[in-house]
């Protein structure tokens, strides 16, 4: 049991004796890197070619607009798992950044704003989701090109009925 205290006061004492040394620019340069690398995640994300077939919900009986609102929140749900890890580093660097300083925090909300977008388009879209039944959405989450990002716009025109 001892060694395992002394190893986590160890551990703590360290992590603490480093956290004095770091400077205003290393919290900037994370958030700056962060933002970098979720903007080139997202256009990758962004640029999947993927277009789903005509026939992708002919055995679901939807309406056009059931089909509508499940690529609408489908392709939202795609871009943002594609893009959650760059997601996640980003918002552990504004954080910090906004915790070290409060100079920062105008930058961060702004940019906060910008990033969240899509996180709280897919909640606007998920409760025109979950309207349709149960067993349907459970059919629907199983179609795999659609748990992928794809053409949002081409995806449309080859699915209307």
């Amino acid at each position: 049991m001892r060694p395992t205290l002394y190893l986590s006061l160890a551990t703590l004492i360290s992590c603490n004796a480093y956290s004095v040394q770091i400077e205003e620019r290393d919290f900037l340069n994370l958030y700056h890197e962060s933002l970098s690398t979720l903007s080139v995640k997202e256009e990758e994300c962004t640029n999947k070619t993927n277009i789903l077939v005509s026939n992708t919900f002919d055995k679901l009986n939807l309406t056009q607009e059931q089909i509508n609102i499940v690529l609408r929140y489908k392709n939202t749900n795609a871009f943002v798992f594609c893009s959650n890890d760059a997601r996640l580093q980003y918002y552990r660097a504004a954080l910090l950044l906004r915790t070290y300083s409060d100079k920062f925090t105008k930058t961060v909300d702004a940019s906060d704003e910008l990033i969240s977008y899509h996180d709280i388009k897919l909640i606007e879209l998920d409760k025109k989701y979950i309207s349709i039944n149960q067993n349907i959405r459970f059919k629907i989450d199983k179609i795999e090109t659609l748990n992928k990002p794809f053409n949002l716009i081409e995806s449309f025109d080859s699915t209307k009925k």
